[in-house]
């Protein structure tokens, strides 16, 4: 689906460029506007053999960026921004749009991308809508009005990208513990019950108060749906001497996270400990028939600890903004 994005400086074009090269930046934003775009782009290409200064060079750039959003061209909006933003010394109040721009290429290629090359580019595009806004807010001290900020889009997509990165990031981990041999997934789910039985302690032993407890508590047990894939993938690798056991503590497990959720922290954390208490069994008793070479093997993962620290860090809320913001409006800006 096609959508047509403003050309950034529509309204102080005819005085940013010198006149020879006015009548091209009008005729490509004309061209644009009416959804011409490969000839617009041909007037924008044209305008980049003229005498122009750094600052005229990356705009036109980054209006060749947008058009190429526009015709749904994200590896090439993205590397005419790259280029616009390779300029030296160009003011905020440019850059801020050529990141924003490039912040969204990168978003609609993170959704078509593979695995790989989708969180890449979901990592990049959260970079790039982050220096955008603090580049509006450069941009505002610059020009004497620190209280303006950065406008709803620009935090939309900051927002948009961030989901994207943490459900690309989520399948990837999940991925990850469903090949996980028994023998490994299961010793992994015990260190988990370890974590979560002293989390239980901490919540029945706070003071805080009560929605801030019940706020941690539904997030503690939310976060635990990225582990079901593992007890899942699990049940079908345990061997006939072990399935009783793992999936008496599996229904511990899911008993726990439903008596945290009820507030029913004791009986909770009675649960936890009897399901890391089988795990450890099945462990001492050598179940599960992985060989201690089968383990190490498959123990070459180490980015999946990177993985989950991200995951934790991005549960995390951005920081706190102030609910009474003044928006910069169309046509007040101060530049």
């Amino acid at each position: 689906m096609k959508t047509v994005f403003s050309l950034i400086f529509l309204a102080i074009m005819g005085s940013l460029f010198p006149s020879d090269a006015d009548l091209l930046a009008k005729e490509a934003e004309a061209r644009f506007s009416v959804g011409h775009y490969a000839n617009a782009v041909m007037k924008y290409k044209a305008l980049l053999g003229e005498e122009l200064s750094a600052t005229e060079r990356a705009v036109v750039l980054t209006d060749i960026a947008t058009v190429m959003v526009s015709e749904e061209m994200w590896d090439k909006a993205v590397s005419y921004c790259s280029r616009a933003l390779d300029i030296a010394d160009i003011p905020p109040h440019v850059s801020m749009h050529t990141f924003y721009i490039k912040a969204l290429a990168l978003l609609e290629s993170s959704r078509e991308g593979d695995s790989d090359d989708a969180v890449a580019m979901a990592r990049e595009g959260l970079a790039a809508a982050e220096n955008a806004r603090e580049a509006w807010r450069q941009a505002a001290i610059l020009y004497g009005d620190e209280n303006n900020f950065p406008p709803d889009e620009y935090d939309a997509l900051y927002g948009e990208l961030k989901n994207v990165l943490k459900a690309l990031l989520e399948r990837e981990h999940e991925q990850w513990l469903a090949s996980l041999p028994f023998g490994e997934g299961r010793n992994l789910l015990a260190e988990h019950l370890k974590k979560m039985i002293s989390k239980a302690d901490t919540f029945i032993g706070a003071t805080a108060n009560e929605l801030v407890l019940a706020h941690h508590r539904n997030a503690f047990v939310e976060r635990e749906s990225s582990w079901r894939p593992l007890w899942k993938s699990l049940q079908a690798k345990v061997s006939e001497k072990d399935e009783a056991s793992f999936r008496e503590a599996y229904r511990h497990y899911n008993s726990a996270l439903d008596s945290i959720a009820g507030e029913n922290l004791q009986r909770g954390r009675d649960d936890l400990l009897a399901a890391y208490e089988l795990l450890i069994e099945e462990s001492d008793d050598g179940g599960g028939g992985d060989s201690d070479a089968e383990s190490e093997e498959n123990n070459d993962n180490t980015g999946s600890d990177d993985v989950k620290v991200l995951l934790q860090q991005m549960d995390y809320d951005d920081k706190i903004r102030e609910l009474d913001k003044k928006p910069i409006r169309e046509g007040q800006r101060p530049w």
